[in-house]
This record gives C-alpha cells, structure tokens and sequence, in this order.
C-alpha cells in the first residue's frame, strides 16, 4: 500500500473487508468548527472518526501527545481496525490532520496505512459517494490491536534542542 492513494483507488478498494476508513479531522480551536459533527453530516461511506483528540495521552499537560501503548491499543480496536486491518485516513480539508494519524499507526508499528490525496473535497469532486450517520449510531464491532512502538521516530524536547544547536554550528563554520 502507498502511502498516498487517490480517490479511484479507494473506490476500488472500498468494499474490502480488510480496509477501514478513517476521517481523522481535527480543526484549531480558532476555527470553531466541530470535526465529529462534519463527520456525522458528510464522510466516505463506512469511515469512523479518529478522534485526535481522544487517541492521545490523556494526562500530558499539552494537547495530542502520543498516547501510551495500551491506550493507543484499546481505541485503535474499538474502531475496529487489528493488525491486519488496511487504513486510509482523510480530513474534511483536504490534507491537513490525516497525515498525523498515519504518524500514529506507524508510530506504533503499522504500516499498512496510507492518506486520501486531497481528503473528502478530492472525494467529492472525484464524485465518490458520501454518507451521513446519526449521533449515538452504534460503534464498529471491536476488534485487537497490538501496537509495537518504534521509539526512533520520536523526538523529546532534548533531540530538538540538540539538533538546532547542532544545524546552527553547520551555519557558523560555513561562513567561516
């Protein structure tokens, strides 16, 4: 699967038992829009929402940070997306916070996974079909997740600080 696929490839794809849709929408807070809520009015027929909020660490003082293991385990099944499970992510803007959720099943060793080109409005144009749910419509059947954590694609606070200290010594000796 790559990491990109197009709106005829999805449609293609879309009735595969192994492929789970996801709109992975998040707005900032600025915007005033409410994701779930766009969701629910318009998305890719059978997509479930990747809250982003949600799927995060839900003690951290600043928002989105990675989940741990077993957090990133349960709600990942409760979406009903296993280790065999195919993934493509959209966002309602075209390509804005998808990218961050393929992060995050790579992250814990899935890469099977792959971005909508363009998001639902590449969908629409494209002519795909949309579906509407109404709230409180039951969840997708569970399923198991198991997340292996790929700790080289992190980055704490020291790994940035080291390397801008280290890109600015590159600066100072090519001037010299």
């Amino acid at each position: 699967m790559q990491p990109l696929v197009d709106s005829r490839w999805l449609a293609q794809q879309l009735s595969a038992a192994d492929l789970v849709v996801c709109d992975a929408t998040w707005y900032l807070p600025l915007e005033r829009r409410d994701a779930h809520a766009e969701y629910l009015a318009a998305h890719i027929p059978a997509a479930r929402f990747f809250d982003i909020d949600t799927i995060a660490d839900e003690v951290a003082t600043l928002p989105h940070m990675v989940p741990g293991a077993a957090r990133f385990e349960a709600l990942i099944g409760a979406l009903g997306i296993s280790n065999t499970s195919r993934i493509v992510f959209y966002d309602q803007s075209g390509l804005s916070s998808a990218p961050r959720a393929w992060w995050l099943m790579r992250l814990f060793g899935h890469a099977d996974c792959a971005v909508l080109d363009g998001g639902l409005p590449q969908w629409r144009r494209d002519g795909g079909a949309i579906e509407r749910t109404a709230a409180g419509s039951p969840p997708p059947r569970a399923a198991q997740f198991r997340a292996e954590l790929n700790a080289r694609m992190l980055r704490g606070l020291g790994d940035m600080r080291e390397n801008l200290r280290s890109k600015c010594e590159l600066v100072l000796d090519s001037r010299s």
